[in-house]
């Protein structure tokens, strides 16, 4: 396991995460991915991030969340 895992959103091209310097897991994280020393969510990838925040136990970053509309 890497010290970085990437969840990125919807859409997002695996070609940006090529690099081999993390590990990038699509829409779930599992119990090999639970280690890593940070976990990031982009985009909708964020979603999946604070869904199971509390299996997390190292740091977290969140990219662009969603975010409901204010008026």
């Amino acid at each position: 396991m890497k010290n970085i895992l990437a969840l990125p959103g919807w859409m997002t091209s695996l070609k940006l995460y090529e690099s081999g310097d993390f590990d990038v897991n699509i829409g779930k994280l599992d119990r090999n991915s639970m280690p890593a020393n940070y976990v990031i969510g982009v985009s909708l990838g964020a979603l999946v991030v604070l869904r199971d925040i509390k299996n997390i136990k190292n740091k977290i970053i969140l990219i662009n969340p969603p975010v409901p509309k204010r008026n």
